[in-house]
């Protein structure tokens, strides 16, 4: 007889054997349980995955230095053409929808900044808005 089987074996036979004693050890092992999850902690963050000198995280560090106390939602939209006239136009309505609900207090999309770089008004074909777009400065 191998080790398992004689281990499962002596195991059945104190169930079987003496059932309310198994149930008594098991329903007090369950309540200890609750005792130490109590003392469990959970390690969540940025920190735990990066290291301090990496550059995702220098940038994560000023990103929640500057909006830690504010509640953001940022929204990707993914589109074939992301800059055609009609996404843009549509992005413009979508941004004043959003704006007008209760508690948000601002919202920016990539037309605002086409408008800016175009005098505050939607260029009128792709191409001028392709042409505005490449005049925004790079992120870095």
């Amino acid at each position: 007889m191998s080790l398992i089987t004689s281990f499962y074996s002596g195991v059945a036979d104190l169930v079987i054997k003496r059932p309310a004693q198994v149930l008594l050890i098991m329903a007090l092992l369950f309540l200890a349980s609750f005792a130490v999850i109590g003392n469990l902690s959970m390690e969540s963050g940025a920190s735990i995955y990066l290291s301090k000198d990496d550059p995702s995280m220098r940038w994560y560090n000023i990103y929640t230095d500057k909006f830690s106390t504010e509640k953001i939602v940022v929204l990707y939209i993914s589109a074939p053409k992301p800059l055609d006239h009609t996404l843009i136009s549509d992005l413009l309505i979508f941004e004043k929808e959003l704006s007008r609900i209760p508690g948000v207090e601002g919202v920016e999309t990539v037309s605002d900044a086409i408008l800016l770089t175009h005098g505050g008004t939607i260029p009128a074909t792709n191409e001028e808005i392709a042409l505005a777009f490449s005049t925004l400065p790079d992120a870095d």
